[in-house]
């Protein structure tokens, strides 16, 4: 029980370097995580600009990847005003598990409305918890109030709290290669922390619980490349008081056509978030761009073009997350961009 519990929480230049808006908070669609540990503890406390992150213990111990989807009417009914799902598989070992975070997007104001594993629930439906309204810059902070309902086997209760967003630092990021290549790049840093009272039958202090999430987006082209949790819970009644970590980097995008292979850093979007054209950069000058698809976020195909394109008009679109899928002569690269 205390093992469940505990990752329910967990789910949930020259001078200087450029800092980037952070232009939504969701990953890209299909995005593959290897869940990493690491031989030497790492210090993410330290906030400001022109920040330098070496991340170089890390080793894989598992995998994860994110799926979004539009919720089912159950859903709507279960979660109101949900507008997108997202799917985390994961397999550690021989382990493989599935969690869902239910969010509401407003013109780019997002918010938790539920977060569901085996098993286990938290429901904000007393109180949404926000995000954020995205883009957000470096500086940004941001506290909500949140409350709802959770069920955990045959516990239930209610809980109330808060949550703090801020855009609280930017610089370098270096990760090692755990498996498909390393990382060096300029990344804007998320924080969002979550604190919780629990409540439990005429007890409402049961328990506690503190969750602080890390997000690292690359600011080329925006894609989330590493994102921690730290959890400490505290509920007395079920015997927990415990603090975990849990950690992901993002594996490089690598597919293979007759032998070839071409991987996102030789092909990028600039700039992102996009605004009316969406621009290719390609650092390989013998890539050659024979088709790009563009679709929402659910996975709905929006646009089809075939033929060398290095840029399209995409002003009609609104505002919003979208992945791009760009066929060229050395293979396939799928990314994530942002409208806005």
């Amino acid at each position: 029980m205390k093992t469940q519990l505990t990752s329910f929480f967990l789910f949930i230049s020259l001078l200087s370097y450029a800092q980037s808006a952070i232009g939504t908070y969701f990953s890209a669609p299909m995005s593959n995580y290897s869940i990493v540990t690491s031989a030497s503890a790492i210090d993410e406390s330290t906030a400001g600009a022109n920040l330098t992150w070496t991340f170089d213990q890390l080793s894989e111990i598992g995998t994860s990847t994110d799926n979004y989807a539009a919720p089912t009417n159950a859903e709507l009914t279960e979660y109101p005003g949900t507008t997108s799902v997202l799917t985390v598989s994961s397999t550690v070992g021989a382990t493989t598990s599935e969690s869902k975070v239910f969010t509401k997007d407003v013109s780019g104001a997002i918010s938790f409305t539920a977060v569901k594993a085996t098993n286990l629930e938290l429901k904000y439906n007393i109180d949404n918890g926000l995000i954020g309204d995205f883009p957000l810059s470096y500086g940004y902070s941001n506290t909500d109030n949140i409350a709802g309902t959770y069920q955990f086997n045959a516990f239930s209760g209610t809980f109330t709290g808060t949550i703090t967003t801020s855009v609280d630092a930017y610089g370098s990021l270096t990760l090692n290669d755990v498996g498909s290549g390393d990382y060096s790049g300029n990344v804007t840093r998320l924080k969002v922390v979550q604190n919780l009272n629990l409540g439990y039958l005429i007890n409402p202090n049961a328990g506690t619980a503190i969750q602080t999430n890390y997000y690292y987006y690359d600011d080329t082209n925006g894609e989330l490349i590493f994102r921690s949790a730290v959890v400490t819970i505290n509920v007395p009644a079920i015997s927990i008081n415990q603090t975990n970590t849990a950690m992901e980097c993002l594996k490089k995008d690598v597919l293979s056509t007759d032998g070839n292979e071409i991987t996102s850093s030789q092909l990028r979007i600039i700039s992102n978030p996009v605004k009316d054209v969406l621009n290719l950069s390609l650092k390989d000058h013998s890539i050659v761009v024979k088709a790009i698809r563009l679709s929402d976020i659910s996975g709905k195909q929006i646009l089809s073009v075939k033929g060398m394109h290095k840029s399209i008009t995409v002003d009609y679109l609104p505002n919003g997350i979208y992945f791009a899928t760009i066929d060229t002569n050395k293979g396939i690269v799928s990314m994530k961009f942002v409208k806005g």
